[in-house]
């Protein structure tokens, strides 16, 4: 077999041509990836647990001198709404305690507390908060401050608000 090429400098060109394209495809395919995101630590929001107390939680001594532990309650599953602050004027407890609805007033973020009762809503701005807790006969919150705001929870700048929601409305203090 004969070589066709008139000169070595245009064998090789064909062979540098070739190769070229090949890292110029290699480099335009690199560039179009996006680049890793790293997790970012959340900024603000409030993190807490919910726990139900149930039953008889009066202190009492038994025979033998001792206060028993009436318990911490139960860590359990429940949704929480967050709301902007609440007043008992926009939001109105039934007979029973609960809250039936909030006028003109739609929450903000709406979480739902895990197995062990642990839940977490990143991304709010900084502010006052009022958090409910969905319960079959309606919403319930059991903290209220002198101004007659409901269950208020602050969020500051790039810091998470700890917090413990308890519900009481089945237990006898």
């Amino acid at each position: 077999m004969r070589n066709t090429c008139t000169s070595r400098w245009a064998c090789n060109l064909s062979a540098w041509l070739i190769l070229l394209g090949l890292l110029a495809g290699l480099v335009r395919t690199a560039s179009a990836q996006t680049p890793v995101k790293h997790k970012r630590k959340p900024l603000q929001g409030i993190c807490g647990t919910v726990t139900e107390l149930t039953g008889n939680q009066m202190p009492r001594i038994t025979e033998d001198g001792k206060d028993p532990k009436t318990g911490n309650g139960k860590r359990v599953i429940r949704e929480v709404l967050i709301y902007p602050v609440l007043t008992m004027q926009l939001a109105p407890m039934n007979s029973e305690g609960f809250i039936d609805s909030v006028t003109g007033v739609k929450p903000v973020k709406t979480v739902k507390s895990d197995g062990s009762g642990k839940f977490c809503a990143y991304g709010l701005a900084p502010g006052l908060y009022s958090l409910l807790v969905r319960e079959p006969k309606g919403l319930y919150a059991n903290q209220f401050d002198d101004k007659n705001r409901i269950f208020p929870v602050r969020v500051t700048t790039r810091k998470i608000t700890q917090t413990e929601i308890t519900i009481s409305h089945q237990a006898a203090f």
